[in-house]
């Protein structure tokens, strides 16, 4: 199954010249292939035998996701029009209120940051292409994707 199930660390000894045994590691793992134990021993050279060191159990669960793939489009505003030309508009209810607005690459360089003194931004700075809003808000921060043509 390709996983690795031993590593033995030895050191020359320049007096015998030959190896010698220093620390070796024993990994186990479950039918999934995820590693549930590292046992690690050191070699006890007057017993000539490993004795155990230290060992790390490793324990997996399924991943549960409590929220509906839906909630994560409901976005607390409306951006528009998208894709753009010179500027777009963020419209938002009460409830938030926006305070800063970064404007990246999708490669995530940071362009300009623009406090919030109006629901306008004006683009005409940018080159075509798409980019990435993170609108940072009192309740939180969130990212969207636009276009500029």
């Amino acid at each position: 199954d390709g996983n690795l199930t031993k590593d033995i660390n030895q050191f020359w000894n320049s007096e015998t010249e030959g190896w010698e045994n220093d620390i070796q590691g024993m990994y186990s793992y479950d039918d999934n292939g995820n590693l549930t134990q590292l046992l690690m021993q050191t070699w006890n050279s007057q017993a000539e035998e490993w004795k155990d060191l230290w060992k790390d159990d490793y324990f997996w669960s399924e991943f549960e996701c409590f929220m509906d793939i839906n909630d994560l489009n409901q976005m607390p505003f409306t951006i528009y029009p998208n894709p753009a030309s010179n500027k777009i508009i963020i419209s938002t209810d009460d409830y938030y209120i926006v305070k800063n607005i970064n404007i990246y690459t999708t490669s995530g360089r940071l362009i300009e940051t623009v406090i919030n003194k109006s629901n306008v931004i004006d683009l005409g700075k940018l080159t075509i292409g798409s980019y990435l809003l993170l609108i940072e808000t009192d309740k939180g921060s969130y990212t969207e994707k636009i276009i500029k043509q």
